[in-house]
């Protein structure tokens, strides 16, 4: 049986020839399709036949506004969106409300990320005026980025804060969960505990990427958000974690996953328990 960690660094080199590149060999399967997917915005109108477009098809909900697209079709609420475009010249800055997100349709590990409330931009601690942030933006991605940019509403904390709070990550093998991450961020940073979907605490240690943040009482939306994140695995037909907010307004579409860590630094037992899993219910999927 391969691991959890076999199997997405698999994952890794058939969806997106790495490690390797163009000396990889699947980078040289359908490479026109590929580069066409990579750019291709989606639209939850859409038939499912038009979104399965090939064996890989799940790779393109990495694309954020895709990914936004999918839970929606599917009945997820996602964050309210504000504005999408390429060039910065475009972002209508001054018609933003105080609290807003910008991301990159395609970033990893937040690097395309900026999350804005009370003209704070709380990853990097750092106060924006309204008239700094497009300089800041054209510094960092020109007069018009590779990917378009999303801004998006800055959904609250379960208490109604506009705060970074916790975020629920569902590790989902088709319909079935077989773990949940809690994460706490805090600027850039995070910490994290691991749970079984009844919310008893996992004793072993999931990954040694984040220091443990502890046992957390049982958020009052878990239910539904183990519903929405059965419904987004089914979809996906494979192994996909589905990560969602637990907000004041109720339960909210973050993104999805397709390679935690790139395939690193789980444990022993995290490899060996999340990989049983994928091979019970989806042994033949990539």
């Amino acid at each position: 049986m391969l691991t959890f960690s076999e199997r997405l660094r698999r994952r890794m080199s058939e969806w997106w020839g790495m490690p390797g590149g163009w000396r990889n060999a699947a980078s040289w399967r359908r490479p026109l399709h590929r580069l066409v997917e990579r750019h291709q915005l989606r639209h939850r109108t859409w038939p499912l036949s038009r979104w399965h477009c090939c064996d890989h098809w799940q790779r393109s909900l990495l694309n954020k506004w895709n990914s936004r697209e999918f839970a929606a079709m599917h009945g997820v609420a996602v964050p309210r969106l504000y504005w999408h475009g390429r060039r910065i010249a475009d972002l209508p800055i001054d018609s933003l409300p105080e609290n807003f997100v910008l991301r990159s349709a395609w970033s990893t590990q937040k690097r395309g990320t900026q999350v804005f409330a009370g003209g704070l931009e709380l990853l990097d601690q750092r106060a924006f005026t309204r008239a700094e942030l497009p300089v800041a933006l054209r510094r960092k991605y020109g007069q018009r980025s590779r990917f378009p940019i999303l801004a998006e509403e800055f959904m609250t904390t379960a208490d109604g804060r506009h705060g970074q709070g916790l975020e629920y990550r569902f590790y989902c093998m088709r319909d079935k969960v077989a773990l949940i991450q809690q994460v706490q961020h805090c600027g850039r940073s995070a910490r994290w505990s691991h749970y079984f979907p009844d919310w008893q605490p996992i004793a072993d240690r999931v990954s040694i990427a984040k220091e443990p943040l502890g046992i957390l009482d049982r958020p009052e939306g878990l239910d539904e958000m183990l519903a929405i994140a059965r419904r987004l695995g089914a979809a996906c037909g494979t192994f996909m974690r589905v990560d969602l907010y637990d907000t004041a307004s109720g339960r909210y579409f973050g993104e999805f996953s397709s390679a935690p860590n790139w395939g690193r630094l789980f444990t022993p037992w995290a490899d060996r328990y999340l990989g049983g899993v994928w091979q019970e219910v989806c042994p033949e999927s990539i």
